[in-house]
């Protein structure tokens, strides 16, 4: 800010600033981070062995499965089981979004491998409850 007026700030400068380059001119892109692991306490519990359980044999990302095991466990049993902070419901239902390299990510691979596990504990939910989605990220 200068007296008190943003100042608008050019987002590549920013990220060659903080590569380093400390000039506008041409520089070499800053090499990509390392994807960010959960960690083991994360896997704690029946929704931690499902997903160590499988992990052996699927190339999906254990915080992956793990997410989808939580997302299909809270939707599966409703909302009546709650917890209430602050004078506030929080139900059991989640969302995410699951993003990454078109047939390369293994997105709808692991969501298959938690779908495989509720499949066999509740079929009629699978069944009736779990819609697709509307395309891929091509369509």
């Amino acid at each position: 800010m200068i007296d008190g007026e943003p100042q608008y700030v050019d987002p590549e400068e920013l990220a060659r600033k903080r590569a380093g380059a400390g000039s506008t001119s041409t520089t070499q892109p800053a090499p990509p981070r390392e994807f960010p692991k959960l960690v083991e306490e994360a896997f704690y519990g029946p929704a931690g062995q499902i997903v160590r359980a499988i992990e052996q044999h699927t190339e999906s990302d254990p915080a992956l499965l793990l997410l989808s095991c939580h997302v299909y466990f809270g939707n599966a049993i409703g909302r009546g089981p709650h917890h209430i902070i602050e004078g506030t419901r929080h139900n059991s239902n989640l969302f995410t979004l699951f993003v990454g390299e078109t047939s390369k990510a293994r997105k709808g691979t692991g969501n298959s491998r938690i779908r495989q596990v509720f499949e066999l504990a509740d079929p009629f939910w699978c069944r009736y409850r779990i819609k697709s989605g509307l395309s891929s990220g091509e369509g």
